[in-house]
């Protein structure tokens, strides 16, 4: 058995396990915020893209220039690093980082539920964004809206103690 691990054509992780003489795809999302580093392998036919952020002031202030009066509206009800944090998951999902234009990434709305948020895209509808905040952490995580991922805050909290 032997493992490729490299960079995709447009510069994301990718990993390539060879079993049996079977090629299966594999691809990584990842962010790192130190200390933290959130990483998630996932068969390229089931996208995810993530996000990780630490709350500070000084960077809550400077994302106001980056948001739509309507997202400005929108961090009322959230932290504006939450709604970043939504879109830097989502430009790892759609594999355009942030070189697209910022109103690629807009967000419709916002739901609560169940101690996360549902962040959901204008230009995206099939794409949903999970937001947790543990502390002064934010996470992200987008997939397509038909995928559900059971306990979430469980699994977040789990791995940040």
């Amino acid at each position: 058995s032997a493992v490729y691990i490299g960079r995709s054509p447009i510069g994301y992780p990718i990993v390539i396990p060879m079993c049996s003489k079977k090629l299966f795809n594999l691809e990584a999302s990842y962010s790192r915020r130190y200390p933290y580093i959130l990483n998630v392998l996932f068969p390229n036919d089931c996208l995810i893209g993530v996000d990780i952020e630490l709350e500070t002031n000084m960077y809550n202030n400077s994302l106001n220039s980056l948001f739509t009066i309507k997202e400005i509206e929108l961090a009322q009800l959230i932290s504006p690093l939450a709604l970043w944090s939504a879109k830097e998951a989502l430009s790892k999902f759609i594999k355009t980082g942030l070189l697209a234009s910022i109103d690629v990434f807009e967000i419709e709305s916002i739901i609560y539920k169940n101690g996360y948020y549902e962040v959901l895209f204008k230009k995206f509808p099939s794409i949903i964004c999970y937001v947790m905040e543990y502390h002064e952490i934010f996470i992200a995580i987008c997939l397509q809206n038909n995928f559900v991922i059971e306990n979430l805050n469980e699994l977040v909290k789990m791995n940040l103690d």
